[in-house]
């Protein structure tokens, strides 16, 4: 999986991802990881909604539209339970737990490839 920075426009809030693009990766997750470190996530590429069926751990999620703008929040998912959908979503970020406690909806972000 490649690695991005998500940055976001006009502040210094940066986290850094793993991008999973591959179905495989995608429908994994963060299954068979331990939570997120501060400041970094899984950016998962083509998802509206997220199941979390066998994690051991909740996760905050946030939902990105084709501009890598905000368009949903979920915050402290729990295992076993599934997101709403966000029809207008390409990707969605995971997240530690209060990892999305600083962003908004209609905040945007620029991708770079690290």
């Amino acid at each position: 999986m490649r690695r991005v920075t998500l940055i976001e426009e006009g502040s210094r809030l940066s986290i850094r991802a793993l991008v999973a693009e591959r179905f495989l990766d995608r429908f994994f997750g963060l299954l068979l990881s331990p939570p997120p470190a501060p400041g970094e996530g899984l950016l998962i590429r083509n998802c509206r909604m997220v199941h979390m069926f066998f994690m051991r751990y909740p996760i905050d999620v946030v939902f990105l539209d084709d501009s890598n703008t905000i368009i949903g929040l979920e915050t402290r998912l729990r295992p076993f339970r599934i997101s709403k959908s966000y029809s207008g979503a390409s990707s969605a970020l995971e997240l530690r737990v209060d990892g999305a406690t600083d962003l908004r909806v209609g905040m945007k972000f620029t991708l770079t490839d690290n």
